[in-house]
């Protein structure tokens, strides 16, 4: 009986050692049933849940709920287990199926195993369900194991595989290698050969009674149960875990994880250590909500953000996270209430707290504080201070002191009935601070040097307390403060009275001034807090309030505390707060995971970062640096999971969301999913393009657009969590089309109609004058034309004529003679009657070759006659008669004209060789000379011939080139097509 009362005891010591703290959630939280079979995290963060009664989707807050009835790709309600594969889709196990869930599309399907073999019908449990060597998905039933191969797990409707003929009672995979066992033999999965090698076969009947369901794949290694037993796979071999202490107890699950293995038994949660050794019991107590809800504990899982999750057998799942330590409780037993009143850390691995029955020693081991003993049984300690190396204790009956094992009544002058703190005045004397007043008393002599309430009179002013109950007191080398019931005295070091911190505040009741603690950070700043108002900063003498419009938690301020930066915290009636040196307020409610978020007035003791706040639900300590720097370990994802228009839609990260002009309102929803954070969590849209400022809405919660305008918009939205510095952005592109009829092709359409309607009008009322006008151009462009080639005839016959006369003129004057007289006036007669046959030439259609040639051996004659000195020779012999257009022939003629006089003139030859002859119905001529040649590149100012040739040539479609070297003289060569139907024989 001893020896049971012994284990009794040990048992029960080893569960009050365990600082762990569960969360709940239950049916009246939307869990569609009780009996939780399993936990799994997608990689988008939502937690699923699987039950006897429905599939449920938890975003840390809300749960939605999935039945046959709202989702018929399940089968059946009765959820067995899940497990995700390499591209992050869920596959869910049934008691009648196997359903994937897709990740991408946020939808389900069913595959259909009724048909594996044709011959399994009625309930078709899903017994084992994991990934193997592969990646692919490896699933039993009724003793046949089978496997959807990688490669087709993205198909709505995968090819199902028989993985081995062999019947496979239980099946996992760890480390590579596949685990099975049939009856009593024991197996490993060769991959290379594809079958089941047998490790080994003993008749047990432990192991012949293990049960199909009853294997489980962990972190640390594989795990077999059956009704009483559990088994560890180590080194290929079955080794019998915990028999002595699961004797009698139903054992349904177990895993590892951290060396640590967990067993869900019908008494509760068993923790066993790497050596086998038992840890601690998890079990439900009713004076703590944060214990299991029950004892019955069906399932056990570890989630990918380090969350242990404790299914439950009739009253859904607990959880608790291994990485949200931040906050520690420190109390004798968890599973009991504890209030402390007060702490004091004695070093840096002794601590104690104050009760109501005494005070409590701690000890640090390995880094959790443990409980050692009470001490001063009986009394009700409020205040704690070490000083001198001696241990005063304020009680609610006087001040003592602990002298080894005993402890004194220190006497004070009227005995103050309560002790509220005790502090360091210098290096000899306490300040006490009761409910009578303050007392200054010698620490060595333990005598009393002063007292002080408010009927003392001192020498700078009479009454300086406005009230006995004095809270507490803060000693700064300038002076000190009193703090009490009506604000805060100022006092000089020698106590000597000055001022009242709050005479001149405007408060509204007196509550706002009820000071409960102050400190003084090294800029000289001090920090006021009160039970009504939050707290006052003041700075040279001047007032900055905080309360809960601009971030407490609460107003009425239990205690205040400062860490090695100067960061302010405070611990509150709701919460502990904290101000940062850029004087940022953040607020601590839920990561506390306490029954009770109120906190003990004067409550607080600060060691360097290491605090410690008192509150109805224990003392609680923490790392001031760890918790302002903390990094989520878990990856918290940002989702939309609806946009609400004419259909219900999901999206992706950067999609482009399309809408026409009938949607009118445009609805959506995110969400970051979080059993840690989810109120905490701040969440912010913009619209760009419509709305550049950042709106709030609540994490899960919908925000809308109604009647956007047509275009393109860019939704922004962006999640924060402080003080954490956890940020996450998201983006999409929306583009709202327009009616037809608003559309830019349409509207540019109907622009161009309306100007081609008007374009026709302003050209159908001008066509006519237009045309006149065009008519009229004609008309003047031809005369033109004409005009430009009668000056060009003129110049080159005329010209060259009245140039020959204005020569014999000349000649005569020089000679005195009139021998030439006579034939200067033929000559003037010839050019008048040229002038004639030159109009006469325009009136004439055609011009045969043999007028040409008369025209020429004329022109050649009278150059003669007026030029003796220079030597002529002209030749034209044809054989055929050809017909010219009247404008060549002329052009033709007056080119060989015009580059005879220029010979003459400009090029003082002595020799003019003028040669027409017919090629292949080619007129060519040549007109050469040999005079001093002249730059072909260059033109003379006033000289024209030239030009006016080219142009006539280019004209009539007269070949036309010129050759000219300096020294060298010219050669003109003419060429014009004759046509074969104008020929005369």
């Amino acid at each position: 009986m001893r020896f049971v009362v012994f284990v009794l005891i040990i048992l029960y010591s080893i569960s009050g050692l365990s600082q762990m703290r569960f969360s709940h959630i239950k049916v009246e939280d939307g869990l569609s049933q009780s009996s939780v079979n399993f936990v799994i995290r997608d990689k988008k963060g939502f937690y699923w849940i699987g039950t006897q009664y429905g599939l449920n989707k938890f975003d840390g807050k809300n749960i939605q709920a999935f039945f046959t009835s709202n989702t018929p790709q399940l089968t059946d309600n009765f959820i067995l287990s899940a497990v995700e594969d390499v591209y992050g889709n869920l596959w869910f196990a049934t008691r009648n199926n196997l359903c994937k869930y897709d990740i991408h599309s946020n939808t389900f399907h069913s595959i259909i195993t009724d048909t594996i073999k044709g011959v399994i019908k009625g309930h078709n449990n899903i017994v084992h369900l994991f990934t193997d060597k592969f990646n692919n998905i490896v699933f039993s039933t009724y003793g046949n194991l089978y496997y959807i191969n990688k490669q087709n797990l993205v198909s709505t409707n995968p090819k199902v595989n028989l993985y081995s003929n062999q019947k496979t009672h239980v099946a996992t995979y760890f480390n590579t290698k596949l685990y099975s066992i049939v009856n009593d033999s024991f197996y490993v999965y060769d991959y290379d050969n594809e079958k089941l090698v047998l490790k080994y076969k003993r008749h047990n009947k432990d192991l012949n009674s293990l049960q199909p369901y009853a294997c489980f794949k962990s972190n640390y290694c594989p795990i077999i149960i059956n009704d009483n037993n559990v088994f560890l796979i180590k080194n290929d071999s079955l080794l019998l875990a915990f028999k002595n202490e699961l004797a009698n107890r139903k054992v349904y699950t177990a895993f590892a994880f951290y060396k640590t293995y967990y067993v869900a038994t019908d008494n509760g949660l068993y923790v066993f250590s790497e050596d086998y050794k038992l840890q601690a019991i998890y079990q439900h107590h009713l004076e703590n909500p944060f214990s299991l809800s029950e004892n019955n504990v069906l399932s056990i899982s570890l989630t990918n953000d380090s969350t242990l999750w404790i299914g439950n057998s009739n009253t859904g799942v607990n959880y608790y996270n291994f990485n949200n330590g931040l906050f520690s409780v420190i109390k004798p037993d968890a599973n009991k209430p504890y209030v402390s009143f007060c702490c004091y850390a004695l070093n840096d691995r002794v601590l104690y707290a104050g009760t109501n029955d005494g005070y409590d020693e701690f000890v640090l081991k390995h880094d959790t504080w443990q409980f050692v003993k009470n001490n001063f049984k009986g009394k009700k300690v409020i205040s704690i201070r070490e000083f001198k190396n001696k241990l005063f204790i304020g009680t609610s009956d006087g001040l003592y002191l602990k002298t080894k094992n005993t402890y004194s009544k220190i006497n004070l002058t009227n005995n103050p009935s309560i002790i509220f703190d005790i502090n360091t005045l210098n290096q000899t004397q306490l300040l006490i601070s009761t409910t009578l007043g303050i007392y200054i008393i010698d620490a060595n002599t333990l005598q009393v040097i002063k007292h002080i309430d408010k009927t003392t009179q001192l020498t700078s002013s009479i009454n300086p307390l406005k009230t006995n109950y004095i809270f507490n007191s803060l000693v700064t080398p300038q002076g000190v403060y009193v703090n009490s019931t009506v604000g805060s005295s100022y006092f000089n070091v020698d106590l000597d009275f000055k001022y009242n911190v709050f005479e001149n505040y405007k408060y509204k009741s007196l509550s706002e001034i009820m000071i409960t603690k102050s400190i003084e950070t090294k800029d000289n700043t001090l920090w006021f807090g009160s039970l009504g108002n939050g707290i006052y900063k003041k700075k040279d003498n001047v007032f900055t309030n905080y309360n809960n419009s601009n971030g407490l938690s609460n107003n009425v301020i239990a205690s205040i505390e400062k860490d090695n930066s100067e960061t302010i915290w405070v611990s509150t009636n709701y919460g502990i707060n904290c101000i940062t040196n850029n004087r940022t307020v953040y607020s601590f409610v839920k990561p506390l995971a306490i029954e009770s978020p109120e906190f003990i007035t004067n409550g607080s003791y600060a060691k360097g970062n290491q605090l410690f706040f008192c509150s109805n639900s224990g003392l609680i300590t923490f790392d001031a640096n760890k918790v302002l720097t903390q990094q989520l370990n878990e990856k918290l994802n940002l989702i939309t999971t609806l946009i609400t228009k004419n259909y219900t839609d999901t999206l992706q990260q950067d999609s482009i969301i399309h809408l026409n002009h009938t949607d009118k309102i445009v609805s959506f929803s995110f969400c970051v999913p979080t059993q840690n954070y989810y109120n905490n969590i701040s969440l912010f849209y913009r619209l760009v393009g419509f709305d550049e400022a950042w709106h709030t809405f609540e994490n899960g919660k919908l925000f809308s657009f109604i009647n956007l305008p047509f275009g393109s918009y860019t939704l922004e939205v962006k999640g924060e969590l402080k003080p954490q510095r956890w940020q996450q952005f998201i983006n999409y592109k929306i583009v709202i089309t327009p009616p037809f009829w608003k559309k830019p092709w349409f509207i540019l359409l109907m622009i161009a109609l309306a100007i081609s309607f008007f374009a026709f009008i302003i050209w159908y009322l001008s066509r006519l004058k237009l045309k006149r006008q065009v008519v009229q151009m004609q008309i003047n462009q031809k005369i033109f034309e004409e005009k430009d080639r009668i000056s060009k005839d003129l110049h080159d016959n005329i010209g060259s004529q009245i140039s020959t006369l204005i020569s014999g003129l000349d000649k005569i004057t020089i000679t005195k003679t009139t021998a030439n007289a006579e034939r200067l006036s033929d000559y003037a007669r010839n050019t008048l009657s040229e002038l004639r046959e030159t109009i006469w030439a325009l009136n004439t259609d055609t011009v045969d070759l043999q007028i040409l040639k008369n025209k020429l051996e004329e022109l050649v004659f009278e150059l003669r006659t007026n030029y003796d000195s220079i030597e002529l020779e002209f030749s034209f012999v044809f054989s055929t008669n050809h017909v010219l257009n009247t404008q060549q022939a002329l052009s033709f003629y007056r080119i060989i004209q015009e580059a005879a006089n220029n010979a003459i003139k400009h090029a003082s030859c002595t020799k003019i060789c003028i040669n027409l002859g017919i090629n292949a119905n080619l007129l060519r001529a040549t007109i050469i000379d040999n005079g001093k040649g002249f730059d072909t590149t260059l033109r003379k100012k006033g000289h024209y011939g030239l030009d006016n040739m080219n142009d006539r040539a280019s004209k009539l479609s007269i070949d036309y080139q010129l050759q000219s070297k300096i020294n060298h003289g010219t050669s003109i060569i003419l060429s014009i097509i004759l046509n074969d139907n104008n020929s005369n024989s």
